[in-house]
């Protein structure tokens, strides 16, 4: 566990500073975008180019306005043009029902050209509410990608950053579908996603019991999933993967609890100032070998965690998402 922590400090910024970002992934339109966690969204299906819409569960209500915090995600399909094309056409579409135009600029988002605006408009409610957004646009492979973040003109000063944090974590051209591992995590407790991320070879997934949080864990489950290389068999996944949680450690226990062709289980146990068990099972997919880590901040791992998850593990499918 202590060599993954390493790994997700990479990816901190996925963090706010009041809210934790949630990993949404859309496999129609082929996007990544950080949703705050406790946030609803909806899927939308039955309207052409709208993909997305996340609102605020327990909004703060401003006086009489109704108008829920909220984030929305639109796609424009329109070949050969540029993201400064899309985004003139975004604020020319808008232009009517606006009112001022606060600020405007531009970020590069995961190696793309991101242009946005913030401004104070009137909505198209019939109450006709005096409403504040940050709209973005980003342009890829012949589509047109809005997020249109929006609040009421009073709560816009405390919502900006929040929009503006969930924007930059907007990714789009997700790689194509691909081999992964799902379990089934115990019904005792909640459980949330805590990082969902890909590379070139890797994907990486790590869920945390919903009361804790990366510094302060008890409990944490982590799903790798990496591309195959050379000649590469049990043997060699075995022996890197136990190495890389064992080297931390400077009183580690090592045991090998179950090994075949295709398959290893094992567990290390640390009783260092820091204390860690570990239990990993690795598995042989068609393209990618498969690595599930329980980690449970104590120096050993009693038996019967250890036999609930080796049967968590042991059950576990491999899908092609």
């Amino acid at each position: 566990m202590k060599h993954f922590l390493l790994f997700l400090l990479l990816f901190l910024p996925t963090i706010t500073r009041a809210q934790l970002l949630y990993p949404y992934k859309d496999t129609t339109y082929n996007y990544y975008i950080g949703l705050p966690e406790t946030w609803r969204y909806w899927t939308i299906t039955d309207k052409p180019g709208i993909s997305m819409i996340s609102r605020e569960v327990n909004p703060v209500i401003d006086s009489t306005k109704q108008f829920p915090t909220s984030i929305n995600i639109s796609i424009v399909n329109h070949p050969g043009i540029s993201v400064d094309s899309a985004f003139i056409y975004l604020t020319a579409a808008t232009a009517q029902s606006r009112l001022q135009i606060l600020d405007t600029g531009s970020y590069t988002v995961n190696g793309k050209k991101m242009l946005w605006f913030d401004d104070v408009h009137i909505g198209s409610s019939q109450e006709k509410d005096t409403l504040s957004a940050s709209d973005f646009v980003v342009y890829s492979k012949d589509r047109a990608y809005i997020i249109t973040c929006t609040s009421t003109t009073r709560r816009f000063s405390e919502s900006r950053e929040l929009f503006h944090r969930v924007a930059q974590t907007f990714k789009p051209d997700l790689p194509a579908k691909q081999e992964l591992i799902k379990i089934t995590l115990p019904g005792d407790r909640k459980w949330r996603m805590y990082m969902d991320s890909d590379d070139s070879t890797t994907h990486f997934k790590q869920v945390l019991p919903v009361n804790e949080m990366p510094e302060h864990w008890t409990t944490v489950v982590s799903l790798i999933s990496e591309k195959m290389t050379g000649n590469q068999n049990i043997e060699n996944i075995l022996s890197r993967y136990s190495a890389q949680i064992r080297k931390p450690c400077k009183n580690s226990k090592y045991a090998l609890l179950a090994k075949s062709e295709k398959s290893a289980l094992f567990k290390v146990e640390c009783a260092d100032a820091d204390p860690e068990g570990n239990l990993c099972y690795l598995t042989k997919g068609a393209t990618r070998w498969h690595i599930l880590f329980f980690s449970l901040h104590q120096s050993t791992l009693p038996a019967d965690v250890i036999k609930q998850w080796t049967e968590i593990f042991q059950q576990a499918k491999i899908v092609i998402e």
